[in-house]
């Protein structure tokens, strides 16, 4: 059946503008004319309707009632902002039915490539081109600190291994690696950025996505990769991931 769930919709009162903090830890239309240190820019002036926000939610018997939000009370030392304005906004909660069909992407094509003496599916572009702009002027290209340091973890974390569970891993748990990849409802997918281990087929089928990554170790988004892969040292990452397999053997 239809999946149920909660959405949220946020967005600003009136045009998404800023209004400047009141005593009360509010803020009104007033509060940008009001002569007191007054460094709204003209834009703000009346962008804002008074009255306190509203958090709309069902209620027994499919009514609907509107609660009164208040602002968090907040002193001048605690905004953040250096001219003591802060952005209110208007959330709207309802219970709606979440169309389950999923975003497909099981037919995506993935090359079989060898690194660091793993099997992997590379998603092609997975890796930037070798004229990838040298983004920070080391001399090494983006492709370069990519897949080479999938390659560098892949060794460190195959080396940290038993044999025998090296060997077996090699051959029941390849791994794959995305430019990106998107999974979840159609209507609002999600954009993978970390990696996981997929111990069945079932998600993976209810998510859009192929069966055949099953037993895999997959990477949703290689240059993201970057961000993570000194968690646990060299190879760390990929040994944690390469764990999970083991234990589902």
């Amino acid at each position: 059946g239809a999946q149920m769930t909660t959405t949220t919709t946020t967005t600003t009162a009136d045009g998404n503008e800023n209004i400047k903090a009141n005593d009360d830890g509010g803020g009104t239309e007033a509060a940008n004319d009001d002569g007191n240190n007054n460094r709204s820019a003209p834009f703000l002036r009346g962008s804002m309707n008074s009255g306190p926000l509203a958090l709309v939610a069902p209620m027994a018997g499919g009514t609907l009632t509107s609660t009164p939000l208040e602002l968090p009370r907040r002193t001048a030392s605690a905004i953040d902002d250096a001219n003591g304005y802060r952005r209110a906004y208007k959330v709207t909660v309802r219970d709606t039915r979440l169309d389950p069909t999923p975003i497909d992407t099981s037919d995506k094509y993935y090359e079989r490539v060898i690194l660091g003496g793993w099997p992997c599916m590379c998603e092609p572009g997975c890796f930037p081109p070798d004229d990838d702009e040298d983004e920070d002027g080391s001399g090494t290209t983006t492709k370069n600190r990519v897949r080479s340091r999938f390659e560098a973890d892949l060794l460190a974390a195959s080396n940290c291994l038993p044999p025998l569970a090296r060997e077996k891993l090699m051959t029941s748990t390849p791994v794959w690696i995305n430019k990106s990849q998107r999974y979840g409802p159609r209507v609002a997918p999600v954009s993978g950025r970390d990696g996981c281990f997929h111990p069945g087929a079932g998600w993976l089928v209810r998510n859009g996505m192929s069966p055949l990554k099953c037993g895999g170790v997959e990477w949703y988004d290689s240059r993201h990769y970057l961000e993570d892969c000194d968690l646990w040292g060299q190879g760390g990452v990929q040994l944690h991931e390469l764990s999970h397999a083991w234990h589902c053997l």
